[in-house]
């Protein structure tokens, strides 16, 4: 009987639990509803931001942060991406990230970075949209950059190696090792008129030697090698020294050729290896 007794409290117990229970009369369903807060967004800029590639950092780029805050706290993470919905730019010239804002918090950010691309493009871009409805949340911002002043690199690279080594027999059967590094090779700029254009000089004693050109004014140079100091030429080997002329314009292109004019036998030697043409300050033309 006791047992009875308890088993009818419980039961009633339950009963009077569902019926205190918040339900529309209709439905018999729950009235509590989950309201999805809002969200708005925010630049330092605004939504309308310009800048120039040429102030960009080369190696950091131009960031923007944009900043979301919820109108109400949440008890869950929340993750807004930004996405391109329009503009000229491509992936090489931004990257963006999440913004995100952590359970229990009202604000979080995300950025966009800009870059420092190098090649010839003109004024650029983007339409970044914010759109948080698919994250819980209810809200969407467009935001417009404009990247003026285009950057162009104009810079070429230059790189001549003459590394390598050969074996002799001076003394009947003992073989030595000669090495071309022990050569000591100046490459040099010249004008049209044949002037020595420095600091564009790579005469550091180094194998191989290396410079970089740019801010040259448009017309023809002339690389010249200079063979500064050869301690071979006492051993009468009579080999050649190819040297190797490498050159690259990174996001325009890059070439190479090797010149065939030294022997270890000379003791001297400055040649012209190569025509350089500028055009428009940063096109480059090499012709061995």
């Amino acid at each position: 009987m006791k047992n009875i007794t308890k088993l009818l409290f419980v039961i009633t117990t339950l009963a009077l639990v569902f019926v205190g229970c918040d339900k529309d009369d209709y439905t018999g369903h729950s009235r509590v509803n989950y309201v999805a807060p809002t969200v708005t967004f925010s630049t330092s800029g605004g939504n309308n931001i310009s800048f120039q590639e040429t102030s960009i950092d080369v190696d950091n780029g131009e960031e923007v942060v944009i900043e979301a805050t919820l109108s109400e706290a949440v008890q869950f993470d929340i993750y807004i991406d930004l996405t391109q919905t329009g503009g000229t730019v491509d992936g090489s010239d931004y990257e963006v990230s999440r913004i995100y804002i952590p359970s229990l918090q009202t604000t979080g950010t995300g950025t966009v970075t800009f870059f420092k691309t190098g090649n010839v493009e003109g004024d650029e871009t983007l339409e970044l949209t914010a759109n948080a409805n698919s994250a819980n949340v209810n809200g969407s911002d467009v935001f417009n950059f404009t990247i003026e002043d285009d950057y162009v690199n104009d810079v070429i690279s230059f790189t001549f190696d003459w590394s390598g080594s050969y074996s002799y027999t001076p003394f009947g059967s003992v073989e030595v090792t000669a090495d071309y590094c022990d050569i000591d090779m100046d490459f040099l700029l010249f004008d049209s008129a044949f002037n020595n254009i420095p600091p564009w000089d790579a005469a550091t004693g180094s194998c191989p030697e290396h410079f970089d050109l740019s801010g040259l004014a448009d017309g023809s140079y002339y690389l010249v090698s200079d063979m500064w100091d050869n301690p071979l030429a006492a051993l009468n080997t009579n080999q050649d020294m190819p040297i190797t002329v490498s050159y690259n314009q990174d996001y325009f292109g890059s070439g190479e050729f090797v010149y065939n004019g030294y022997n270890t036998n000379d003791t001297s030697g400055m040649y012209i290896i190569a025509v350089l043409e500028v055009s428009g300050g940063y096109n480059y033309v090499v012709t061995p």
